[in-house]
């Protein structure tokens, strides 16, 4: 099995990578199976592969069935079969990988007093794959924002939904470069504005606040895909702690979480970016809403090209993604894209 940088690889190093359209089969392609080694040291390591079900790039699909959140459980892609081997204070599971698609991933964590958990993705300078220094300096992963919530907060484990309700934040990004709720009051999936407004906000007493790193690994010629089918980034005894929570394996887990991340790129024609998992995820490019998988639902899957939004080949854009993992018992998270390099984008 092979084993690539964790950094995102430059494309050069492969050579001009192949036409996309090379890797659609009737709307979908299988990604081969490859592992990323992170780092050599650090107090909790994680690894997990999951298996995508009916969804890849170019594709507009939904992945599995049945409800997020009925009697505290989730069926369908809310379960989304696959393997995950966790060793985390208090957490252990596994599970067994069925079909094709999967993707594997381990990363190295360590705990800071003031950042919290902090993925580090240290870059092979041996690898033939690994992208220059100043890519390194460059181009990276996800960097996200992770809040723990504590279960009683009113907007989490107390709604349910088995697909996607659109329109719970307005089209264009607030001023200060977060979601907006769109309607004055409660929604089928909110208590209404007041509570939202935590969501991505530090807010003492009600979130604790940590960083992380999602890597991107080059899993086909010019896809760069982040997929972690058990996605717990906070341990089980950081936080507000796992509240005796488990998941879809019976693993004691930290769930009720917020994920903001604020990317920048340049635009090139052809890209394509490919989000699915569950619950909420709002992504705004150029400060436009272009993904909207708002409230409970089991994974689901949306793509956008970039190529219909309007956008000046060679000019960079924001890009700002927003999620929320409000109820037990399964938590994905997978990206696929053909954006070869994401640097910081602006934070508000």
């Amino acid at each position: 099995m092979p084993t690539t940088a964790c950094h995102r690889p430059a494309l050069r190093a492969f050579g001009a990578p192949a036409p996309l359209s090379e890797w659609i089969r009737a709307g979908a392609f299988a990604l081969p199976l490859v592992a990323t080694a992170c780092g050599s040291s650090g107090s909790d390591d994680r690894a997990s592969a999951g298996t995508d079900s009916g969804s890849g790039l170019l594709t507009l699909t939904t992945s599995g069935s049945g409800s997020e959140g009925t009697g505290g459980s989730s069926s369908g892609g809310g379960g989304s079969s696959g393997s995950s081997a966790t060793t985390a204070p208090g957490s252990t599971s596994n599970a067994t990988a069925t079909g094709s698609g999967s993707t594997s991933m381990t990363t190295t964590a360590s705990t800071s007093a003031t950042s919290g958990i902090r993925f580090d993705i240290p870059q092979d300078p041996t690898s033939a794959t690994a992208a220059s220094d100043t890519d390194a300096e460059e181009c990276g992963g996800l960097r996200a924002s992770i809040r723990d919530f504590r279960e009683d907060h009113p907007d989490f484990e107390a709604f349910s939904g088995d697909d996607a309700t659109v329109g719970l934040v307005e089209a264009m990004l607030g001023a200060d470069r977060k979601p907006v709720h769109a309607a004055a009051g409660p929604t089928s999936q909110t208590t209404g504005p007041d509570n939202f407004n935590q969501w991505y906000r530090d807010v003492a007493g009600v979130n604790q606040r940590f960083e992380v790193e999602l890597p991107l690994t080059e899993t086909a010629p010019g896809v760069f895909t982040y997929d972690n089918q058990f996605f717990f980034p906070v341990g089980n005894a950081e936080g507000w702690g796992s509240e005796g929570n488990l998941d879809t394996n019976n693993a004691e887990r930290n769930f009720h979480f917020t994920t903001e991340i604020h990317l920048e790129f340049t635009y090139q024609t052809g890209q394509v970016f490919t989000f699915t998992g569950d619950d909420d995820l709002w992504m705004f490019i150029d400060d436009r809403l272009v993904i909207d998988l708002g409230g409970l639902h089991p994974a689901r899957s949306r793509t956008v090209n970039l190529d219909t939004l309007g956008l000046t080949d060679g000019q960079s854009y924001p890009m700002d993604i927003f999620h929320a993992e409000r109820r037990t018992n399964a938590s994905t998270f997978r990206v696929d894209t053909n954006i070869e390099c994401f640097m910081p984008g602006p934070v508000g």
